[in-house]
């Protein structure tokens, strides 16, 4: 039984530092994507410009 109940509990650790890597991934991708975009329009102004 308390082999069982260890189980359990590793399976809802492992659940809950997935969703927590996968958050922090997520947020860092956005961080990234905005980073780019934002490069890619100063880009853009600096070749109209030329």
């Amino acid at each position: 039984m308390r082999k069982k109940a260890e189980d359990v509990m590793f399976g809802e650790f492992l659940d809950y530092y997935e969703s927590e890597l996968k958050e922090k991934h997520e947020e860092e991708v956005e961080k990234l994507k905005e980073k780019y975009i934002a490069e890619l329009r100063e880009f853009a102004k600096e070749v109209k410009g030329k």
